[in-house]
């Protein structure tokens, strides 16, 4: 699941970089894991999202206020079907920019 998630994000990275949000890699667990997966952040001018995924299909979306750090967006899921991937990533997005104006 954490490969199809990086391919993904490799792919819509010039869409959300249009919409001005900033795609960073963060980080990727130890491949010697049990569980490996990988963390990006989308930035914006006012807020910040970082999407963590691990192999297991384990997901984390997480958006934050700059200005004053709030957590306004938190979500915890477990996904079996990696084509719901690119649907959770457009969240992202559109939650992203609801949220940048």
């Amino acid at each position: 699941m954490e490969n199809i998630f990086e391919q993904i994000i490799i792919e819509y990275k010039s869409v959300f970089e249009r919409e001005q949000i900033l795609v960073e890699k963060v980080a990727d667990s130890n491949s010697t894991s049990s569980n490996p997966g990988s963390s990006y952040d989308f930035i914006t001018e006012t807020s910040m999202g970082r999407i963590t995924c691990w192999e297991s299909g384990e997901i984390d979306l997480e958006i934050i206020a700059n200005n004053d750090i709030s957590n306004y967006f938190y979500s915890h899921m477990k996904i079996s079907d990696p084509s719901e991937l690119e649907k959770i990533i457009k969240d992202m997005m559109q939650r992203l920019l609801r949220n940048h104006i």
